[in-house]
């Protein structure tokens, strides 16, 4: 039977007890409380292209996961021992997040940052929780393997989004910096400088060959290096691998993504003098094949499924 099929099955089972309708309640109401994280998200992508992209090739990762995975439906629209749990713990983390909040407010500001990072971490954990008990209610208990890798994805992303703005300018500098670094390596005449734009604001230079590029926040990386971890996240998860290795993969993921990122700036500058008729679109097609490039390459490192696996 198609997935679609004991979906409806499931569903016409059930929705006519009092039990569906008041677990749907309850699942109301964890919305209610965590709209304030799905509107700041729903804003970040809006404003932030770069997270927009890493979320839609999550959706498209997990798209492959299901298609490549064996999907059974069972105990699905019911509040079964999967979404109970997590219901629960995601209730609970909602809670000691109310109680860490109000204690934010009667502490010192020494101590308020601290509180203020652990109160992101328990929403944002508590947030993921939430999804993964609805998608237990939704799709039944059995397809936990996909659930828990698509919510512990999510969770990393939403942490991760969270750096976006503090790590622009030590993204921009080390990455100026090695571009720099192998430029010259390569005999290129290259001058990396900060060049002041008034009211103490400033920008990042590279001059190479007497051509000045602006090493601007999009040339940072985050996008690729974001993508990679979560890519290299999802598949460790996925896999069911141990804590060093998800280590593993976190860092190499992230080393993946930034040295994509060098090889885009790297061939921008070495193509704009040859095109600078046409540098914007140049410009694009670079940066999107070595994005996609490093996606695939992620994804082939870390063993994602090309193919209907049995397990």
């Amino acid at each position: 039977m198609h997935t679609r099929s004991q979906l409806k099955k499931q569903l016409k089972e059930n929705y006519q007890s009092c039990e569906f309708w008041y677990h749907c309640v309850l699942y109301l109401l964890l919305s209610i409380a965590f709209w304030p994280i799905t509107q700041w998200f729903a804003d970040t992508t809006q404003a932030q292209s770069r997270i927009l992209h890493a979320f839609i090739v999550i959706v498209f990762a997990t798209g492959f996961l299901i298609r490549f995975s064996k999907v059974k439906i069972s105990a699905a629209f019911t509040l079964n021992s999967r979404a109970r749990i997590t219901l629960i713990a995601a209730y609970t983390l909602l809670f000691t997040g109310y109680i860490n909040q109000l204690l934010i407010l009667k502490l010192a500001n020494v101590s308020a940052p601290f509180f203020l990072l652990f109160n992101a971490l328990i929403n944002i954990s508590a947030y993921c929780l939430a999804i993964a008990s609805v998608s237990f209610f939704l799709f039944g208990k059995h397809l936990d393997r996909i659930i828990y890798t698509i919510s512990g994805t999510f969770c990393v992303f939403l942490l991760l989004s969270t750096l976006l703005e503090p790590l622009d300018w030590p993204l921009r500098g080390i990455t100026g910096q090695w571009s720099a670094a192998l430029l010259g390596l390569a005999k290129q005449s290259v001058l990396l400088q900060f060049h002041p734009i008034g009211n103490g604001a400033s920008q990042l230079l590279l001059i190479v060959n007497g051509h000045t590029y602006h090493v601007a926040t999009e040339c940072n990386g985050f996008g690729v290096i974001l993508t990679s971890i979560l890519i290299s996240v999802m598949l460790v998860i996925f896999r069911r691998r141990s804590y060093l290795d998800c280590i593993l993969n976190i860092m190499t993921g992230a080393i993946v993504g930034f040295a994509f990122n060098i090889l885009r700036i790297i061939s921008i500058v070495m193509l704009a003098p040859l095109m600078m008729n046409h540098y914007h679109f140049m410009h694009e097609v670079i940066g999107g094949i070595t994005y996609w490039s490093c996606l695939l390459f992620v994804w082939w490192l870390f063993k994602g499924p090309v193919e209907r696996e049995s397990k």
